[in-house]
């Protein structure tokens, strides 16, 4: 029995280390944090399908600015992560500064 609790609590552990590797990995690659609520659309337009409403200080990689109020990014943390799309650049904080 102690043979088997210490299996499974060894697992845990290895379990736990994995998603902290992989976290860090996430917020390594970040180049912005989301200022305040804001939604990520399909396309760099308000009339475009919100794919998901990404809460403030939700982590993002900034591909391209378009140089006309929106950003392409990718969600790193939070509800939205792994997901693709455009934010208005105005509700990005750079991590930069």
């Amino acid at each position: 029995a102690l043979g088997q609790a210490a299996k499974e609590r060894r697992s845990e552990l290895v379990t736990q280390k994995k998603a902290a590797l992989e976290q860090a990995k996430r917020s390594a690659r970040s180049t912005h944090a989301i200022a305040k609520a804001t939604g990520l659309f399909k396309s760099a337009d308000e009339d475009s399908e919100q794919v998901v409403l990404l809460a403030a200080d939700v982590l993002v990689h900034q591909f391209l600015d378009n140089g006309k109020g929106w950003s392409r990014v990718e969600v790193l943390t939070g509800d939205g992560a792994g997901q693709n799309g455009y934010v208005r650049s105005k509700t990005l904080r750079s991590l930069k500064d």
